[in-house]
């Protein structure tokens, strides 16, 4: 124990923390780490613990080690179980201790160590290590096992690699019960300390800069001062906990400040409302400075200045003079172009790595449209607000969880071998890939940070230990990893899971099944197996060349090989996703009624039949897919973008179907067609034909944009005016082109159906 608080005053001179694993039995554990972070208080003038454990009903054993722990420190305890773990957000405390007895889940365990400031201590309290690694943890009953499997058919790969990380990294102690058994002290440098320096003019009042805790929080407050300039768009990219939030925080307090005689309207938005307390709380915190008292809430007023928090989904139909954007990088791309028009200037701020391992989508794929539109000014913040840079256990952290990972860089030669197609596809054995070979890991999780998904540390978790994930990988001659696919083994369900499924019960990670259970009752479908595509992902310099095609391709040889009746995926539906996935043969089965909050777009799902049995189930719902589609375009699909709509309702095969017109209803659609009926008084009769149109085999082509017309008019019921809009265009030319429109159709229903 004297190593451990010896290092700790070594780590004192660079705020740094350390990290220590007690093991033990029962109670030891809390015993020891009361005595250790009663004398390191001393040392870091500790003051709060944030303590986490699962605290599960069923178990006395993590409240017993709660209550050691508790009453052997005179520090205040925090109590926190693992589910609240988002509530630490944006908070900081002294000291962590993590109970992982029973229960050690990955993304509440990042939250929670990013909240310990530097120095700091943080114990993790454990059974013996070689016993640890074989226990089946809370987690794996709550998200990683899946139906037909059991907790029992779990990995241990988590566990394993974190084990495994912590012997490899300085500033690490592993103890059993008071006795070290492994620990390196870190190489550190020594460094002067560096003073913050304001600038001598600005247009903020001072008393906001003197707020700031770093160099690169007071010279981002300074470069935002031009932000209110419109067709400005200002860029913040930083790692976790570098005080990005609290920055855009007192930058907005001190405009509405200097501005709060003038109209203005902030619009603030983020992936999810706890993404943006830091903000607003320094938002207020700054104002109070000023002397400005407000009051709580996410709409403020401070004279004329509005400042109010909105979802992404609700930021889409927003104007405001600026837009700030925290977290950019987990709304999706497609969302955030929606805002362009809608704002005069903008702040995107978002995390480059960190616990949610958000992603570089918005780097790699928004910066280039954004730059197009706009004037825009990147600004980088490196210095850590909670810890001195260097921290130990932030590497660690990074580590372990993967939050750093990088895609391989690509050389000439390896460009070379994706044109000529000399690629392997390789079904990667688990337990080599996340203990021994490191470098196909990271370059496997790299190329997902520059996708379309939000990657978080429970990803690696479920990937590591659940026994139907498998992670497939497409590699350059060379061994680079070029392409990604985690995949989902799901169905093969027995009579009890199915009648639980239809009784109403959601039966996790057999999304597919569910959907043929509950809308279908196919229970044939859910008894045979198939795979389903949870990531698939291109390295970003080689994208557009065919790598995901290959793929599928070679997943769907294996999936043959090895007795699955089908593949399939599910996703947000854009344009070029949806293509992607028609062009190697899937078709819809299912379109979400509801749009993704942080994405806008509709949740769909795609399935390609493997097996002939399969494929009658595959075509009856893709067909009635698209009959709700269209049926309820008007009403929960009013939001689609019509070429979206279009991609959909074009998938899987065409059905000749008869036109059930009545004598009246006839008559009224030729007298529209032939122009002596207004299309008002025959909306009704055009409304059942363009129905017809879109779901039947017997139609008559159409240029895409004309059957874009027909989804905004006659399937959404939208006025003139509102239809118009969406193409740019004056009501009265739209009218007349969807007249000319309907007498295309008209002609052919005429001269074929009827």
């Amino acid at each position: 124990m004297k190593r451990v608080l010896k290092s700790l005053e070594r780590a004192v001179e660079h705020r740094h923390r350390r990290l220590v694993v007690i093991t033990g039995e029962g109670s030891e554990p809390s015993e020891v780490a009361a005595d250790l972070f009663e004398r390191a208080s001393d040392i870091t003038e500790a003051e709060k613990v944030l303590y986490m454990a699962e605290f599960p009903h069923d178990s006395k054993d993590d409240e017993k080690r709660y209550d050691t722990f508790n009453k052997g420190v005179s520090l205040k305890v925090k109590r926190v179980p693992y589910a609240k773990g988002k509530e630490v957000l944006g908070k900081t405390y002294d000291a962590l201790v993590l109970d992982a007895f029973n229960n050690f889940p990955a993304r509440d365990v990042g939250i929670a160590v990013e909240t310990v400031r530097g120095p700091g201590l943080i114990a993790i309290l454990a059974p013996p290590l070689e016993e640890w690694v074989e226990r089946k943890m809370f987690f794996h009953g709550q998200y990683i096992v899946t139906p037909p499997y059991s907790v029992e058919d779990c990995g241990n790969l988590y566990q394993r690699r974190i084990v495994k990380k912590l012997f490899e990294h300085p500033g690490i102690f592993v103890l059993d019960r008071k006795r070290v058994v492994h620990g390196r002290e870190p190489k550190t440098k020594k460094k002067k300390k560096k003073e913050i320096e304001i600038p001598r003019t600005t247009v903020l009042p001072r008393e906001i800069y003197e707020m700031a805790r770093t160099q690169d929080q007071v010279d981002v407050i300074h470069a935002l001062e031009g932000a209110i300039r419109e067709g400005h768009a200002y860029v913040l990219l930083a790692d976790r906990g570098r005080g990005k939030s609290a920055a855009l925080g007192l930058f907005l307090a001190g405009l509405s400040y200097v501005s709060s005689k003038n109209k203005l309207r902030i619009v603030v938005t983020a992936p999810s409302p706890q993404n943006v307390e830091e903000l607003f709380k320094f938002f207020r915190e700054g104002l109070k400075e000023l002397g400005v008292k407000v009051r709580g809430g996410k709409r403020i007023e401070v004279g004329k200045v509005e400042i109010v928090y909105r979802d992404p989904l609700e930021t889409a139909r927003e104007r405001g003079d600026m837009l700030v954007v925290d977290e950019a990088a987990g709304i999706y791309v497609s969302l955030l172009r929606e805002f362009l028009p809608r704002f005069r200037s903008f702040i995107f701020s978002t995390t480059s790595h960190g616990y949610e391992g958000t992603g570089r989508l918005f780097q790699y794929r928004f910066l280039p449209t954004l730059e197009e539109r706009l004037k825009v000014h990147i600004l980088r913040m490196v210095e850590p607000i909670r810890y001195g840079e260097g921290d130990p256990v932030e590497r660690w952290l990074y580590d372990v969880f993967l939050l750093d990972a990088e895609p391989a860089n690509i050389t000439k030669k390896d460009v070379k071998d994706v044109v000529k197609k000399k690629l392997r596809f390789t079904h990667e054995d688990r337990e080599r890939l996340f203990l021994e070979d490191e470098k196909t890991l990271r370059e496997y999780i790299g190329i997902y940070v520059f996708a379309h998904y939000r990657n978080n540390p429970r990803d690696i978790a479920i990937l590591a230990d659940a026994p139907n994930q498998n992670a497939f990988t497409v590699k350059t001659d060379s061994g680079k990893v070029v392409g990604s696919l985690q995949v989902a083994e799901e169905g093969g369900l027995g009579d009890e899971h199915i009648y639980r499924m239809l009784e109403g019960e959601i039966v996790f990670g057999n999304i597919i099944p569910d959907i043929f259970l509950k809308y279908y009752e196919f229970h044939e479908f859910a008894r045979v197996k198939g795979l389903r595509v949870v990531r698939i992902a291109t390295h970003p310099d080689l994208q557009g060349r065919g790598i995901g095609s290959y793929a599928l391709k070679c997943l769907e040889e294996y999936a043959r090989e090895n007795g699955y009746s089908w593949t399939g995926a599910g996703f947000g539906a854009s344009g070029n996703v949806v293509r992607f996935w028609k062009k190697n043969g899937y078709v819809l089965v299912h379109v979400s009624p509801k749009r993704n909050v942080e994405s806008g777009e509709y949740s769909t799902i795609f399935v390609k039949p493997l097996d002939p049995k399969v494929e009658k189930f595959v075509n009856i719902a893709n067909f009635s897919a698209k009959v709700r589609l269209v049926e309820e375009m008007d009403n929960y699909y009013v939001h689609m973008d019509p070429d979206v709509a279009l991609e959909l309702l074009d998938s899987g095969p065409s059905r000749k179907l008869p036109l059930d017109l009545s004598e009246g209803e006839l008559r009224r659609f030729r007298r529209y067609i032939d122009g002596s009926l207004f299309y008002d008084a025959a909306s009704d009769v055009v409304a059942k034909v363009v129905r017809w149109y879109f779901l039947s085999g017997m139609k008559p082509e159409l240029p895409q944009t004309d059957r874009m017309y027909l989804i905004e008019k006659v399937l959404k019921k939208r006025t003139w005016k509102e239809a118009a809009s969406v193409f740019d265009l004056d009501p009265l030319k739209f009218a007349k082109r969807v007249d000319r429109v309907m007498r295309k159709i008209g002609d052919y229903v005429m001269g074929e159906v009827l």
